[in-house]
């Protein structure tokens, strides 16, 4: 099938074994041939419950594909907050807030770039370490910034 080329993982020829091997083994088809009309007619009924579970399985599969697909890169001009991580961001009169957690902070950066410094940091610390840095907001005189901080590599990283 084209649509195996893509997902590399899907062999249709063993899940077709497999779930003949199941419904056998559920309405308990005789091992022996019974009259070949009946029979044909079983295997009909068969091969359309294993086609139909078949094509259940592959709609299934291409719905979790859709669950792979990083959607934040589709939409630039949505940045979630990397402190709550869960509302956007909201650019205004070159001041970046979150309405979650009441960050506010005075920035000349667009929201795409904001986004690139974010994703940009990550992908350093997950180069040098393992664990999961974590961000905070930190008020600083009059001003408030936002850091990667990693209690495990001791990494700091100023991001707004």
């Amino acid at each position: 099938m084209l649509l195996d080329k893509f997902r590399g993982s899907v062999d249709e020829n063993e899940l077709r074994d497999t779930l003949i091997t199941i419904y056998k083994s559920m309405f308990g088809f005789p091992k022996f041939e019974e009259a070949d009309e009946e029979s044909e007619v079983l295997d009909e009924i068969k091969n359309e419950l294993i086609d139909e579970e078949l094509q259940w399985c592959l709609e299934e599969y291409e719905k979790s594909q859709m669950d792979n697909v990083d959607w934040s890169l589709l939409e630039q001009d949505h940045v979630i907050c990397p402190v709550c991580q869960k509302k956007n961001f909201k650019y205004e009169d070159g001041t970046v807030s979150c309405p979650n957690c009441n960050v506010n902070i005075k920035t000349q950066s667009t929201l795409p770039e904001i986004k690139k410094v974010i994703f940009d940091s990550i992908e350093k610390h997950s180069k040098n370490c393992t664990e999961t840095a974590e961000f905070t907001s930190v008020p600083e005189l009059n001003d408030t910034h936002i850091y990667l901080i990693c209690a495990h590599c001791m990494d700091i990283q100023l991001i707004l």
